[in-house]
């Protein structure tokens, strides 16, 4: 199929006999989009849904939004079997995106979205028999929700070694001003120090 083409169209511009313009420029911009000259001005802002999109358009990665990773860290907090659950105060964080923020000891999140949680810790002594977990909880003030944890215990490591373990990753739903918390128990009444990490990979 050859190009769409007008046909009289000098006559048509202003100041001709056949004076109709405005329906010559309107036919100018149909011509146009029929012969593929469609750019972002033919586009209503903000109408193209995820639906428009082919699932095999194959979107360069340097396209695309970068995925928003946050670390928060607690560290230098000791805790005994008397205290029972201890908070952990959040002492640092590596977060470019914007996730959230420290607030008193606590992370805030910012950015509310779907959210993979990916728990570790570490201690530098534990003791023979002893038992160490850290928790992460869901606005604590609150339900206190519990989201996942992570154990250390004499069963799985040599008494008086220091070791890192992972714990158990999950996927949580997280709103703008939602309470993160990280805390600790002890079952020895020696006071250990316990670290956490815990990593938040923004999936929707």
């Amino acid at each position: 199929m050859g190009a769409y083409n007008i046909v009289n169209a000098p006559s048509m511009q202003a100041g001709q006999p056949e004076d109709i313009s405005q329906v010559l420029a309107n036919f100018q911009a149909i011509a146009s989009i029929l012969n593929g000259g469609i750019d972002s001005t033919n586009i209503t802002d903000g109408s193209i849904v995820n639906a428009d999109i082919s699932a095999s358009a194959a979107i360069a990665q340097s396209k695309l939004a970068p995925v928003q990773i946050a670390r928060i860290v607690s560290s230098g907090t000791t805790v005994t079997a008397a205290e029972g659950e201890k908070k952990l105060v959040i002492s640092g964080e590596a977060d470019a995106a914007g996730v959230g923020t420290i607030v008193t000891g606590d992370y805030r999140i910012d950015i509310a979205g779907t959210y993979l949680l990916l728990p570790s810790m570490y201690t530098s002594n534990l003791g023979a028999g002893s038992n160490q977990q850290t928790y992460i909880r869901l606005n604590p003030t609150g339900a206190n929700t519990w989201l996942t944890s992570v154990n250390l215990n004499a069963g799985v490591l040599t008494a008086g070694s220091d070791r890192w373990a992972g714990g158990v990753h999950v996927v949580v739903s997280l709103a703008a001003n939602d309470v993160i918390r990280l805390t600790a128990t002890n079952s020895e009444a020696t006071p250990r120090g316990i670290d956490s990490h815990l990593i938040f990979i923004r999936i929707a």
